[in-house]
């Protein structure tokens, strides 16, 4: 049998933390084996324990979830994270490394697949300067996973380091494939598609 992926939650509303423990945990593969209010208690636990992903909340008491992962980098063996918010995402948050990023209310069924993508490493990768001008499989995926989190133009540009013109051209490219003819076409796609779920 599989070793369970060990997650750490990090979020300083502990009633939070239990809904998500709860969702994550009936997965029979996926344990939360220590949650942090705050940096300090999370590094605690990074510095005790190999976690195979870090779920942050974007606001932390004192220190924000960008804050942990640049901390995290520096004290620690890199550890995947998943970013979380109430709100959408600035572009500081999407310079922090996340792999991904959920918004608080996301269904169940979205924090789980989401989790498991980043588990794979399969959520908006960081592309490197000297890949930003091409058009790999990998680059097209990310910016639809954005798309789909409704983050705008420039919040993907930041996140993906694409200049506004390679990722215009991107956006084209996608919507071709996608069959649809704008960037609202695909946001309405998108919209219905989930709707219809």
């Amino acid at each position: 049998m599989h070793v369970p992926y060990r997650l750490l939650l990090v979020d300083d509303h502990p009633i939070y933390r239990q809904t998500l423990k709860s969702i994550l945990e009936s997965q029979p593969d996926l344990t939360v084996s220590a949650q942090a209010a705050n940096v300090e208690e999370a590094l605690k636990h990074l510095g005790e324990t190999q976690f195979a992903l870090m779920i942050t909340d974007l606001r932390l008491s004192l220190h924000s979830g960008h804050d942990l992962i640049q901390k995290a980098g520096e004290l620690h063996p890199p550890v995947p994270a998943v970013m979380v918010s109430a709100g959408r995402m600035t572009g500081n948050a999407l310079k922090s490394g996340a792999l991904a990023f959920l918004r608080k209310d996301a269904p169940a069924e979205e924090i789980i697949q989401t989790i498991y993508d980043a588990l794979q490493g399969r959520i908006c990768p960081r592309i490197r300067p000297a890949e930003a001008g091409t058009q790999s499989e990998q680059t097209a995926q990310a910016i639809f996973e954005l798309v789909c989190q409704g983050l705008s133009l420039p919040e993907i540009g930041e996140c993906l380091l694409l200049s506004m013109p390679d990722l215009k051209k991107c956006i084209r490219d996608l919507c071709r494939q996608r069959g649809v003819a704008t960037l609202r076409d695909l946001n309405q796609s998108v919209a219905q598609s989930k709707s219809a779920r």
